[in-house]
């Protein structure tokens, strides 16, 4: 898999993702609309998306 820049493809909504911030932070989150929810309970809008990544599923054993 490849990080995607925010400009060129926005995260489909209800899937789990891997961004990096402006601010140069990795943040692991669920897409809930505009928001990226975070594991910590925090919102992170999807203007604040530099690069993200979908996580893949977890293993089933």
């Amino acid at each position: 898999m490849q990080w995607i820049k925010r400009i060129d493809k926005m995260p489909d909504d209800e899937i789990d993702v891997v961004i990096i911030n402006r601010h140069g932070e990795l943040i692991a989150g669920a897409v809930n609309g505009q928001y990226i929810e975070a594991a910590d309970g925090t919102g992170i809008h999807l203007d604040e998306i530099l690069l993200w990544i979908p996580l893949p599923p977890l293993p089933t054993e």
